[in-house]
């Protein structure tokens, strides 16, 4: 089972790592406050929205073949493809990423991968996704994830940062030490968003820096003030869904409390009226209680692309993609 959680890993964004995973259970993690943000992306070209959209068909076409080489050709010779785990940070080229598919796929009765929503500003893509199937065993699997992909003029992706929880995987997978989401089915229609230059995309990009730049400044109040009265919280390395202001503010507080320190590097902005994407590292020192785990006194980074949906000028949902098998490496794994 660990080799296939690590393939996974691999073949569709995340760290790669087949070291065993101990989740904190009760955590409380928000996105990370932020002390700068990188400048969003400007409006999406036609040629930019064409090539993104071959990309989303033919990669589905690829998973739907079972054929590592047409994945591999989606990308320029030398791109990167970033992911992050309990290990941390791992790049590899597009043969390294698509030599173990062939084994992922031939573990699998059956498998699919399908597109949900693409949020697209310049020459960046925010692609989530979800990768459902099921083991000879029986075991369903239906793993949500993000990529944020860059593409050339060529249309090749020359980059991209893959995020998806390992917990989640091995936890549908029969882990019984895993905790995370239970399996999602395949989304049936992909939403296209892209940035067009309107004023408005401009306000939602600087409502999201507010929001972190809140967090930053340990101002949960203001930060609380940015969301929606049903603002829903969706963390995907976490069972469950956090609906409410209120309940939203209770998880950042925790937050707030176990890290003082908390820092965030927002290396990414991809912005349009409705939805924006950040994506970078937080990091911090646990001198603090999170949810029922007692502080370790360990400081570590983790990774995140969280996307932010924006209706009359507030958030009302806030999907966080990040690694539960990176945050218990960071903070909870003994020290050797």
């Amino acid at each position: 089972m660990k080799r296939v959680v690590a393939v996974l890993a691999l073949a569709t964004g995340c760290g790669g790592s087949s070291a065993p995973l101990a989740p904190p259970p009760d955590r409380a993690l928000a996105p990370a406050a932020t002390t700068s943000a990188s400048a969003p992306a400007g409006p999406a070209s036609a040629a930019a929205l064409e090539h993104v959209r071959q990309n989303v068909t033919r990669s589905e076409a690829a998973w739907v073949a079972r054929s590592p080489r047409d994945l591999q050709i989606l990308y320029t010779p030398d791109a990167s493809i970033v992911s992050f785990g309990a290990e941390g940070r791992r790049a590899e080229t597009p043969e390294e990423m698509v030599r173990g598919l062939s084994g992922f796929w031939g573990d699998l009765a059956e498998v699919r991968m399908r597109t949900a929503r693409v949020v697209t500003a310049g020459d960046v893509a925010a692609v989530e996704w979800v990768v459902a199937g099921s083991t000879r065993e029986g075991r369903v699997l239906g793993v949500p994830g993000l990529s944020l992909m860059w593409f050339g003029a060529d249309g090749l992706v020359r980059k991209e940062h893959l995020f998806i929880d390992e917990q989640t995987t091995a936890m549908q997978l029969g882990d019984p030490g895993a905790r995370g989401r239970p399996p999602l089915g395949l989304p049936t229609a992909t939403t296209f968003v892209a940035a067009s230059g309107a004023t408005a995309e401009r306000a939602s990009t600087d409502l999201a820096k507010a929001f972190y730049r809140s967090l930053a400044d340990k101002d949960v109040d203001a930060l609380a003030s940015l969301l929606a009265d049903e603002a829903v919280y969706r963390d995907l390395a976490r069972p469950d869904d956090v609906v409410g202001r209120e309940s939203i503010a209770r998880d950042f507080r925790q937050l707030v409390a176990a890290f003082p320190d908390l820092t965030v590097d927002p290396t990414d902005v991809v912005g349009t009226a409705s939805h924006v994407v950040v994506a970078g590292t937080w990091s911090g020192t646990m001198t603090g209680a999170l949810g029922g785990l007692a502080s370790t006194n360990r400081r570590g980074d983790v990774h995140f692309a969280d996307v932010l949906e924006i209706e009359g000028g507030k958030i009302v949902r806030l999907t966080s993609y990040t690694n539960g098998a990176e945050l218990a490496g960071a903070f909870f794994r003994p020290v050797k």
